[in-house]
């Protein structure tokens, strides 16, 4: 199997199993958020979230799927045709956060804005201005991705 056919592989298995943890996991998590009274019940949900996101394999954390504008490391992993996302960062509240936010767009129209989502979960005014920045960071390549599918 040639290099870049092992590359497609593995990233066709992220996105399955970011599909299958979306579909199994965060949407329901995504209900209890909503009902979540307080940060600290939110913030367990996120973090429990970015716990259980599947990680991506060391040969899809490349320069190419880094995240640029992240504290910590962070990598999207993308495909445009069908619109499909992976991703995977070292600060388990931005996995966790991101996690909601795909297990949102996944129960919408897929033409749904990811910057809007982001703020209609109204997470951003708890975390620190450059965990905001990375999410934003995320969240905008997913914006680009999804407008030039």
């Amino acid at each position: 199997m040639s290099e870049h056919a092992e590359q497609l592989a593995l990233g066709q298995m992220a996105f399955r199993q970011t599909e299958q943890f979306i579909q199994d996991i965060a949407i329901s998590e995504l209900a209890k958020l909503g009902k979540a009274t307080d940060w600290q019940s939110k913030y367990r949900i996120i973090m429990q979230l970015g716990k259980q996101l599947p990680a991506l394999a060391n040969e899809d954390k490349t320069e190419q799927t880094l995240v640029r504008g992240c504290e910590s490391a962070a990598w999207l992993l993308l495909s445009t045709k069908p619109l499909r996302f992976a991703f995977d960062s070292e600060a388990r509240v931005v996995k966790g956060i991101i996690s909601l936010v795909l297990a949102s767009w996944y129960q919408q129209d897929k033409n749904a804005d990811f910057l809007q989502l982001w703020q209609q979960l109204g997470l951003g005014a708890e975390l620190s201005p450059s965990r905001n920045n990375g999410v934003f960071a995320v969240l905008s390549l997913m914006q680009q991705a999804q407008q030039s599918a």
